[in-house]
């Protein structure tokens, strides 16, 4: 399991949440719901959560590109959610750089976590045919 390129793309994404969630210092912005500390910590809960599903599920490659492409739908949400606040409410983009690159390291630790996944599995299945 370990020995795979994605799962090493996918441990470094936990890593990333977790780091988040003991060194990132919550935001305090009073009049935006989804910026408040308890949406940033299960943000990142829930990311780690489902990488490690994600990792788990190295013999079913097909059930763990979905829960990869799901957790990347989140992230670009979570992203671009991210940036409108920070635009429209004039935060300093210095003050809150690591809370924009969160999200977008986990897209591309998931999108490199895919790749890898479609290679093995286009190998897998070109290896079959040879048979």
């Amino acid at each position: 399991m370990i020995q795979r390129i994605q799962s090493v793309y996918l441990l470094l994404l936990i890593s990333v949440s977790i780091v988040g969630l003991g060194l990132i210092p919550p935001l305090e912005v009073g009049v935006l719901l989804f910026l408040n500390p308890d949406f940033t910590m299960g943000y990142l809960m829930v990311t780690a959560f489902f990488g490690a599903v994600s990792l788990f599920l190295f013999k079913n490659r097909k059930v763990q590109i979905l829960v990869n492409r799901f957790n990347m739908l989140g992230q670009s949400i979570v992203f671009l959610m991210f940036l409108y606040v920070f635009y429209s409410s004039g935060f300093e983009m210095s003050s809150v750089a690591v809370w924009v690159m969160v999200p977008l390291s986990s897209f591309f630790f998931l999108f490199l976590a895919n790749r890898a996944i479609r290679k093995d599995e286009d190998l897998i299945r070109s290896m079959d045919r040879l048979r």
